[in-house]
């Protein structure tokens, strides 16, 4: 899945990206307020400026991403 579709899914309600490979994906600057990203693969996103409050990254494989700036108020890092 590329960044344009989840940002247009995003848009139209669905918060549920549990489990998908989303490595490299560019969302710099989204609001992506509660977005589910359990057991996601991150490897190499850059979700820097990002308004993540209240995201789950619960399981996620989150190596080398870039959250430089994001909002993580809330956000489940477990």
């Amino acid at each position: 899945m590329d960044a344009n579709e989840i940002i247009t899914r995003y848009a139209s309600g669905e918060r549920d990206f549990r489990g998908l490979d989303l490595r490299g994906v560019n969302l710099a600057n989204e609001n992506l307020r509660d977005i589910n990203l359990r057991q996601a693969t991150l490897n190499g996103a850059n979700l820097s400026g990002c308004d993540l409050k209240g995201a789950s990254f619960r399981e996620a494989k989150l190596e080398k991403v870039n959250l430089q700036g994001a909002q993580l108020e809330l956000a489940n890092l477990i």
